[in-house]
């Protein structure tokens, strides 16, 4: 396999970051997209904590009824 130097893999990267032309059109949509996934992100995460809260009040409540002897 041959081994590329850092200095090919600067030319390398430089070439294609070059050869990129943007459209403005691909920049508002990047953009879109971009807001859309950290909202997708946010909401995610606030239903993730939501679920977690749930689960843990329900696993507290097991384990003090375990604790206290009751049974279910």
């Amino acid at each position: 396999m041959k081994k590329i130097t850092s200095f090919q893999l600067c030319i390398m990267l430089l070439m294609s970051a070059c050869t990129h032309v943007s459209n403005p059109q691909e920049n508002v949509q990047a953009k879109i997209d971009s807001m859309v996934n950290a909202r997708v992100d946010s909401l995610f995460n606030k239903l993730k904590m939501q679920n977690d809260s749930i689960i843990n009040a329900k696993a507290n409540t097991k384990a003090q009824e375990i604790i206290s002897g009751k049974k279910m």
